[in-house]
């Protein structure tokens, strides 16, 4: 008996690192190393995905589930097969099969592996730009977004190709790093954060990261010193109301922008010109139950960086609904949980995601989705698991 319960012990403990191995794959893939491909091996090669997907599949594959899960993981994929078949996306197929994957799997160690994968390959991007094998360290041009037509600036993204994109993948450590070590972070590390997310900014010059940047220290300082507003239900509501508010800021492409004086100003200033792309890509893509193909760039020039649009029109209706449930789902088991880490990451990847589209679109940047394996396969005396 006990020969068959260390082997069973023995076979879980390679499941769980199949799934680490996968996962640092996906991080590695998803902020740099697939760049780094595209210059070595060609533009179509997906190999770390590939690699993951096979373990994804693996794990999947030889897990037991009962009834219930087993529909739940029946269902998703098949949304997600549905979903590639119309779109051609495989981002879906690769959220809901990690979350399928994740079940027995303990979410410390998976937040771990992303974070101590996504440093790697950070620091990687950076010295092979600086030692001019690939990439570049900055660049000087008119980035199109200065008061005048003329505006020239100079940013960093360290081996990236777009500073933005670079920006992005610091504040995701940014991120793991509030979640790896939120019980130790006191003040001095807030410090450090602020001081790190200001010189990001001097560097990368993204706004967008910057404003993120700040709303995480906010809430650090709010959840580490002033707790017990978290924990009046007006607050909750006002969070979860906020979020929602962000997933609906879809139906201002119902709005007529580009017409609107006042409308145009608010896009120009607060969202860089995103509502007008997005009310453009709708008007051209149109909408579907299980999404389409979305091209990179419209043949008027638009390109569409509006994270939750771009996932409607790929993924389409049933998949975004699925998406923003799960998203409030795992606001709510946080709430429930006094996971106030799990509360500020998630307000953050909202946030984000108006403004760029690799934020929310696919694990691993979307961190939420992790959270996700937790509520749907965990027992309710287990639950403890996920901190």
């Amino acid at each position: 008996m006990n020969f068959l319960q260390n082997k069973n012990l023995d076979f879980k403990r390679i499941q769980e690192a199949v799934v680490l191995f996968a996962i640092a794959c996906l991080t590695i893939s998803y902020f740099g190393g697939y760049y780094l491909i595209i210059t070595t091996i060609g533009h179509h090669s997906r190999l770390l995905r590939e690699i993951a997907i096979v373990c994804l599949f693996l794990k999947v594959l030889t897990t037991r589930y009962n009834k219930k899960e087993f529909c739940c993981v029946g269902i998703m994929l098949l949304l997600a097969y549905i979903s590639y078949r119309y779109s051609g996306n495989t981002r879906a197929l690769y959220n809901f099969l990690t979350i399928c994957a994740l079940k027995d799997v303990d979410l410390k160690k998976v937040f771990k592996a992303a974070l101590v994968s996504l440093c790697f390959i950070v620091v990687l991007m950076a010295v092979l730009a600086l030692l001019g094998i690939t990439g570049k360290v900055s660049v000087t041009e008119n980035f199109g977004r200065g008061a005048e037509i003329s505006t020239i600036e100079t940013r960093y993204y360290m081996g990236y190709i777009h500073p933005n994109t670079w920006a992005q993948a610091v504040f995701t450590i940014f991120l793991l790093i509030v979640i790896n070590f939120y019980e130790k972070i006191d003040w001095k590390g807030i410090v450090v954060l602020l001081l790190a997310n200001y010189g990001l900014y001097r560097l990368a010059v993204s706004r967008t990261c910057f404003l993120c940047g700040i709303a995480m220290i906010v809430l650090l300082i709010w959840a580490k010193y002033g707790k017990k507003l978290f924990e009046f239900l007006i607050i909750r509501i006002g969070i979860v109301a906020g979020v929602t508010a962000v997933w609906g800021i879809i139906f201002t492409s119902r709005i007529n922008i580009a017409d609107n004086l006042t409308w145009t100003i608010i896009d120009w200033k607060i969202f860089t010109g995103r509502l007008l792309q997005a009310k453009v890509y709708l008007e051209t893509c149109g909408l579907s139950a299980f999404g389409a193909h979305v091209p990179d760039t419209l043949d008027n020039g638009y390109i569409l960086d509006m994270g939750y649009m771009r996932m409607l029109l790929e993924n389409g209706i049933v998949i975004f609904a699925i998406m923003f449930i799960m998203t409030i789902a795992v606001l709510l088991y946080a709430f429930k949980q006094e996971r106030n880490d799990v509360v500020i990451v998630t307000i953050c990847i909202c946030l984000y995601g108006i403004y760029e589209n690799l934020a929310i679109a696919q694990i691993p940047a979307n961190l939420i989705l992790y959270y996700v394996s937790a509520l749907l396969f965990q027992k309710k005396r287990d639950y403890a698991i996920i901190n």
